[in-house]
């Protein structure tokens, strides 16, 4: 793997892993407005 592709590989990591903890922190209300927020922009969950 290439320089360039191991950083890009690593800030996905960081980012999926923010995402975690993001949709950890949430709650169950939360959770579901988003959820219709992203149908609604057509964005895959």
């Amino acid at each position: 793997m290439t320089e360039e592709r191991k950083t890009l590989f690593d800030e996905f990591i960081r980012l999926k892993k923010r995402e975690q903890e993001i949709i950890n922190s949430l709650s169950l209300g939360d959770s579901i407005d988003l959820c219709f927020e992203a149908i609604e922009h057509g964005v895959a969950l």
